[in-house]
Order: structure tokens, then C-alpha cells, then sequence
């Protein structure tokens, strides 16, 4: 994670306050809670977790983890306005049906329709895990309280991919051991101003932000063999968590609150199944 060399004064905040280079790891991922082949449509994450970086973090646990987490997904916007309204979308989704569930299940899907439709745009066929844009879709702080931010991420231009054969199951995961064999990846790392408090609103992030996206850093993925059992084994135990930050770049509006419980919870419990220290 490459720090640009010639940012503006009021770019330089933090973690973005100086040219330099921090080793990171990044994670590529789908978001269906079942696993799909990956010619259907889904909703693509992309997390990065930048190592080294000093200062006291945000979650009270970790604060000296050493770790700042970004998480990504591929559409500008989140599906729903308020955290209650996604839960009760995500128990339709997830709880199985049970006797007695139907008319609460019904009531749930008819009272959320819009959160259905924009979830249902957000998934997306797609060739390649690199050719994609991603986007925080929620805001954080930038240095203080006068300035909040949404992040991107772009793949270069220049990037050369290679694609094997789209009836496998698991192709895009081959497109990508593919490609790291023989190529190096690049992606641009954007931050996006808040610049109008009412067209660009902190506690709704189904609004889309129109301001200019401006370059802080670059990500460089070295070629390298990432598809072993060992660095499976890795990767799966990994735990991104968006308060894993700096307290300049704290996130904030609803969303993120509740990201600060649910994620550490989620990541506690992925390590007492794995049979690893949380």
C-alpha cells in the first residue's frame, strides 16, 4: 500500500500524512451467504489490511494491532437507510423457514422492496475479480470532525489479465492464480469528499456521492502462488473489521456504528471454530 509522494497539504492526514510503502494483504470475496458458482450474479468485496502502520487503533481490544482495515464492495451505494431495516431483510434471507414463518417472512419481503431492489442491482456478473471498482459505499472521518470521506478503489489501466475456461465453477479464483503467476496488479486508492452536508448525507448511504475521486495511494499485488492450502488456511482466518483504524480516519453514520459489534463478533467466532486466538 503506496502512499502517493505529492499529495496537497489538506491530504496529508495520518495514515496519508507521508510518502511510504506498507506490506498489507488483501482479500477478494463474494457475498452470498451460500456458495454460488461464480457465472451468477453476486456482490464482490475486496478488503485490505495495511500492516505496520503506528498509532493507537480505534477498537479497544487491538489498539496496538498495527493493523488499519479497509473493506470494499462493488457498488457506490449500500441497500439500506437504517441498520433495523437491513436486519429484518437479512432474516428473510438467512433464517430457514420454519412453521409460522411465512406471513412474517411475507411482511418482511413487501415492506422492503426497495432494499430488495438496490440489492438485487448490486450483485453483478462479472469475468475477473481485478477488472472490477470498488467502494467503501459508507463515510469516515478525514483528520477531524469537519471532514468525512468515502474510499475507492480502481484497477489500473495498465494491468494485463488472464482468464481460463468460465465453465469452472471456481473461475474467477483461477483467473486470479493465473494471472499473479505471471503478472503484478495495480489498483488506484481513491478518497471522495463530503462537499454538500445535504446531497451527501452521513446517516444514508444509499445516496450515491458525485464529488471528485482524488488519488492518495496505489496497491501493488506482486506475482506470486497464492493458492496453496497453507495460504487458504490464511486467508479464511484473516479478520478485517473497519474500526481496525486510525482514530483521524474513525468511520461514521449508522452503519458503521453497528459494524463495530457485529464485526468483532463475527471474527471471534470464525476463530473459536478455527480453534485460534482471537
Amino acid at each position: 500500500f503506496i502512499i502517493e509522494s505529492k499529495l496537497p497539504v489538506g491530504h496529508k492526514v495520518s495514515l496519508f500524512k507521508e510518502a511510504k510503502s506498507f506490506p498489507a494483504w488483501s482479500s477478494v470475496s463474494n457475498g452470498d451467504t451460500k456458495t454460488l458458482p461464480d457465472w451468477k450474479k453476486d456482490v464482490r468485496g475486496f478488503a485490505i489490511k495495511i500492516m505496520n502502520v503506528p498509532g493507537e487503533k480505534l477498537v479497544e481490544s487491538k489498539k496496538n494491532c498495527g493493523n488499519h482495515d479497509f473493506i470494499l464492495m462493488n457498488t457506490k451505494y449500500f441497500v439500506s437507510r437504517k441498520v433495523k431495516d437491513f436486519h429484518r431483510i437479512l432474516k428473510v434471507v438467512t433464517v430457514p423457514y420454519r412453521p409460522g414463518t411465512f406471513f412474517p417472512k411475507l411482511f418482511a419481503v413487501l415492506s422492503s422492496l426497495p432494499i430488495l431492489a438496490r440489492a438485487g442491482k448490486a450483485k453483478i456478473k462479472c469475468r475477473h475479480p481485478f477488472e472490477i471498482f470498488y467502494f467503501s459505499t459508507v463515510p469516515y472521518r478525514f483528520g477531524d470532525e469537519t471532514k468525512a470521506v468515502k474510499y475507492a478503489v480502481l484497477p489500473s489501466e495498465k494491468n494485463i489479465l488472464e482468464y481460463t475456461d468460465i465453465t469452472n465453477p471456481d473461475f474467477l479464483r483461477a483467473n486470479m492464480v493465473s494471472t499473479l503467476l505471471k503478472h503484478e496488479i495495480f489498483y488506484d486508492f481513491f478518497i471522495q469528499f463530503q462537499t454538500e452536508a445535504e446531497k451527501k448525507p452521513i446517516e444514508d448511504p444509499t445516496v450515491v456521492w458525485d464529488s471528485p475521486l482524488i488519488k492518495v495511494a496505489t496497491i501493488r499485488i506482486p506475482i506470486q502462488i497464492f493458492d496453496t492450502p497453507e495460504q487458504n488456511d490464511f486467508g479464511d482466518n484473516l479478520s478485517f473489521n473497519a474500526w481496525h483504524a486510525l482514530p483521524e480516519h474513525r468511520p461514521i453514520g449508522n452503519f458503521n456504528r453497528a459494524r463495530k459489534k457485529i464485526y468483532q463478533e463475527m471474527y471471534t467466532f470464525r476463530h473459536l471454530h478455527n480453534n485460534l486466538e482471537d
